[in-house]
């Protein structure tokens, strides 16, 4: 007889099994218990977080989990019986039937008596359902995401008791997070924050928000929509993000242009934040020194590993990119990526930008693996493709372009020949088109057959 051990999913251990399956999802897993005794044991038993949304119903073709009954608290024993050791909870936003889920959950409590953690966006929630989630499982909230300015409302008599939360998401007031003159949202990891059109900086919102600051010090991750027009706040208000000493991701983004320079407050989060590994800006300078300033702003923040730059220069007329207006001797200025050895992610726009700034691209950046730009001006060609080549470490390129002939394909043949770690190329071309295909794409599989076939060719 045969022996088939070779290519049994049995021959691997429980421990590479199971670090295996952790990377499937919940739907996934319950359909591969088939295969082998190994699965069902190393499979849902072990498993420690459960993702519960609406492609979960979608994907499962198990009978009794019905359209209707699909998210009633019997259908969700047995999978919870199977897996006694969840922590972690995500109930993502899928309309009022999440409810079901959530008391599925109180009800079977005893076949989870590890769970620790419960991430719930609650979008679409009726009041009293929120109200009921929050006195159900107050201590183990770890995350909440809204939807409505008037949600804020009805959590803010449960957040003094919500002693796990870490992550709070689309609030648009200082004030949401305190009741009375308290402080009753803090500890926080993670926050998203819309400053909007109606909120003034006043004295004492800037001195609540010293307060949030204070409360939350240990603050990693900050993403602050602002959507204002005066500058007086908004630069008040970045200036106190230099207080956030943990802080390693940032986000920010601008609604209106901007015509003053917010250098001096980038400087301040610069020499504050030492821990900032990603920085995102999305900005429209209708200034000349306001575009150049920032970026120059940018070359102190030297840990970044990630940068995101939608930095763009505006024509007050037309609101069209002002190329014609930036002196050609400025580009020099506008260079700032030898400023970051460690950068591994890299997306900017290339409104201002010649094909220099590629010549030394693989020297200033060697650990670069994501490289994803936005040329709307069709500066691309064969030679920044050259320089991009030579990135030894990029594993994804992303290229928007308006130049449909940027890139043929002795030019693809060289990027997979020269980046030998590439296992995506994705060039769109502006504008998009859903008659024609405006879309150019080589994954993994295909760039190692076309790099192997390369090479026979060679030989």
């Amino acid at each position: 007889m045969a022996n088939n051990n070779k290519s049994s999913f049995d021959r691997f251990g429980d421990d590479l099994a199971a670090l295996i399956l952790r990377y499937l999802s919940l739907e996934d897993q319950l359909r591969l218990e088939c295969v082998s005794k190994q699965i069902q044991s190393c499979g849902i038993q072990r498993r420690t977080n459960i993702n519960v949304d609406y492609n979960l119903k979608l994907k499962l073709r198990v009978k009794k989990f019905s359209a209707r009954g699909y998210f009633e608290p019997k259908n969700w024993s047995s999978i919870m019986k199977r897996s006694p050791n969840v922590r972690i909870v995500c109930i993502d936003d899928f309309g009022r039937r999440e409810i079901q889920f959530i008391k599925a959950i109180q009800r079977f409590r005893t076949h989870w008596p590890h769970l620790r953690e419960i991430d719930c966006t609650v979008g679409n929630m009726a009041d009293k359902d929120i109200n009921y989630l929050c006195k159900t499982f107050p201590q183990m909230i770890s995350k909440i995401g809204l939807f409505m300015s008037t949600q804020i409302e009805l959590l803010k008599p449960y957040f003094s008791s919500m002693t796990a939360l870490r992550e709070l998401s689309s609030i648009r007031e200082i004030d949401d997070t305190f009741s009375g003159d308290q402080l009753v949202v803090k500890d926080l990891r993670r926050l998203t924050f819309e400053y909007r059109l109606d909120n003034q900086l006043t004295q004492d919102k800037l001195n609540r928000l010293k307060i949030f600051i204070d409360g939350n010090s240990h603050l990693k991750d900050l993403r602050l929509y602002i959507k204002l027009t005066d500058s007086t706040t908004i630069l008040s208000l970045l200036s106190l993000i230099g207080r956030f000493e943990n802080l390693e991701q940032l986000d920010f983004r601008f609604d209106f242009r901007n015509c003053y320079s917010i250098a001096n407050s980038l400087v301040i989060i610069a020499n504050s934040c030492r821990r900032l590994k990603s920085l995102k800006i999305e900005l429209k300078a209708d200034c000349l020194d306001t575009y150049m300033d920032t970026y120059n702003a940018m070359k102190l923040m030297k840990h970044l590993r990630r940068l995101d730059l939608r930095v763009f220069f505006i024509n007050k007329n037309n609101y069209k990119f002002n190329d014609d207006l930036i002196d050609p001797t400025a580009y020099a200025s506008l260079k700032p990526v030898n400023c970051w050895p460690q950068l591994t992610h890299l997306t900017f726009n290339l409104s201002h930008y010649d094909r220099q700034f590629f010549m030394d691209l693989d020297r200033n950046l060697p650990k670069l693996q994501y490289l994803y730009i936005d040329d709307r001006l069709g500066v691309i060609d064969d030679l920044c493709i050259e320089f991009i080549s030579k990135l030894k470490s990029l594993i994804t390129l992303r290229i928007n372009t308006k130049n449909h002939e940027s890139i043929n394909q002795s030019e693809v043949d060289q990027l997979i020949n020269g980046c030998l770690k590439l296992k995506l190329i994705c060039i769109n071309v502006i504008p998009f088109s859903l008659k024609n295909n405006n879309k150019f794409s080589l994954k993994e599989n295909i760039i190692h057959q076309m790099r192997g076939q390369l090479l026979n060719d060679y030989l």
